[in-house]
């Protein structure tokens, strides 16, 4: 018994020593692995060479101080994969987009942009012209003029026009699962999915019900814009709002503990048409106003009005929710919605500091303020379908808190905040963090650098590997 004891002992000390061995040897290989380089990091990442003249970018992206691990760009690699993988590798014909309206056609040539119309465009594009002058290619590029995204390249056997977003649904195989399909989250019990709760995201943003802009094109080209969604086919650049809002510094003043525990939102009647016959009841931003008249009717005494009144707050949180202005409207619906809803004053940036909740809401397209409120000492509660070039990067919880498209959960959020209130601070300080290294120009012309070279691809006759 003595016997298979002592090998038994044995035993268990050579697998010890064996598995000392393998800690050793892989502490020492992580100790002693060479970090990978910029292109490496492109290789790895993306499972691609980086495109020629990766090396000039780079360098470009280190002397402006801007992020160059490329991972911090996978958005620019989402975007143009499906016209990577095309046939016809170039992207226009001499007629290809020229008959798209609001499209504004830039060339580069000669070691110079051409036709730099579109609003702020020039300054992102201007500083990037040594770089391109470098890498010696001609290329053309579109730029979206509209501030919704434009294209859904339709199923096969639909080469017509489209003319409502109904049209686009049933030509979209991507678009109606994604957006008009019930989305069950499995890790929630009653079914409810993060965002779009047991209805589809369809039948609840106006975007897809009635846009008060429609010029969405069934074209298979890529065209640079600022926002998009999935299954649209844009290529997001930042444009006319990142670039205003990115040349302002945002100072606040207001510690967190300083302010004052109170739910703000204010905007206009934008998200959709609100015309007569019109969907607009189910628009995100009538929604937020019939939550508001519920919460009213519950807590007495914890709503106001900010332009106009300073009360002695209520205890908990209060609520200031209302419209500003009406738009987008015919004259019986203004009547309609006046009479329902009525008119909140005008709150200006800095009053708006002052209170611990800010709510975003997206209003024709993304909320241009989400850049400029994610800077403050405020915590967001966000519901936005919309992408950009900077906020795929955010994450719910951690950058902002997630609120329903229906409001069915706004109760639930603002009693997690009001009871955890450190939790919610950090989020406010990884939001600011996030916003410090994308909401500046230079970061916004390194995104817009490498998103080009990678698309002046499109004009390679054979594919080719960077430096």
């Amino acid at each position: 018994m003595r016997k298979w004891s002592i090998i038994a002992c044995a035993i268990s000390l050579l697998l010890l020593l064996a598995i000392t061995l393998n800690v050793y040897n892989l502490t020492t290989d992580i100790v002693n692995r060479k970090p990978r380089s910029i292109a490496q990091e492109y290789k790895y990442h993306f499972k691609k060479a980086p495109p020629p003249h990766f090396a000039l970018w780079t360098e470009y992206a280190t002397e402006l101080g801007c992020l160059t691990n490329p991972s911090e760009y996978a958005q620019i690699a989402k975007d143009l994969s499906p016209w990577f993988k095309s046939k016809d590798r170039r992207p226009f014909t001499n007629d290809s987009v020229s008959h798209i309206y609001k499209t504004n056609l830039v060339d580069f040539q000669d070691g110079v942009f051409h036709n730099m119309d579109e609003g702020n465009l020039r300054f992102i594009l201007e500083p990037l012209t040594p770089l391109f002058a470098a890498h010696g290619k001609r290329f053309r590029f579109a730029v979206n003029a509209y501030d919704e995204p434009r294209m859904v390249p339709a199923d096969k056997g639909f080469t017509g026009e489209y003319t409502s977003m109904a049209d686009v649904f049933t030509n979209s195989g991507c678009l109606s699962k994604t957006y008009d399909t019930v989305v069950k989250d499995k890790k929630q019990k009653d079914g409810h999915h993060v965002l779009f709760g047991n209805n589809t995201a369809r039948s609840q943003h106006g975007f897809f019900l009635d846009p008060a802009t429609f010029g969405v094109e069934n074209a298979r080209v890529p065209v640079f814009s600022q926002a998009k969604v999935d299954c649209f086919a844009d290529v997001l650049i930042p444009l006319n709002y990142h670039v205003a809002l990115g040349y302002e510094d945002v100072v606040d003043v207001v510690s967190w503990e300083d302010k004052k525990s109170v739910l703000f939102w204010r905007g206009t009647t934008t998200g959709g048409s609100y015309k007569t016959g019109a969907p607009w009841k189910q628009y995100g931003r009538t929604r937020v106003m019939d939550w508001e008249k519920r919460w009213a009717a519950n807590h007495a005494g914890s709503t106001f009005d900010a332009a106009y009144e300073s009360p002695k707050l209520a205890k908990g949180v209060n609520v200031d929710i209302g419209f500003s202005g009406i738009v987008q409207a015919d004259l019986d619906s203004l009547a309609v919605i006046n009479s329902t809803y009525g008119l909140k004053g005008s709150v200006d940036f800095e009053q708006t500091k002052h209170f611990k909740y800010l709510l975003v809401l997206d209003g024709n397209t993304w909320p241009s303020r989400l850049q400029t409120y994610l800077q403050t000492n405020s915590v967001i509660l966000y519901n936005g379908i919309f992408t950009d070039f900077y906020n795929w990067k955010l994450v719910p919880w951690v950058h902002y808190v997630p609120v329903k498209l229906d409001f069915s959960d706004l109760d639930e959020r603002l009693e997690w905040l009001m009871a955890h209130d450190e939790e919610a601070k950090k989020i406010t300080q990884n939001a600011q963090k996030l916003m410090r290294q994308w909401s500046n120009m230079k970061q916004m012309q390194c995104y817009a650098g490498l998103a080009l070279l990678e698309y002046s691809l499109l004009y390679e006759d054979e594919g080719g590997g960077g430096k």
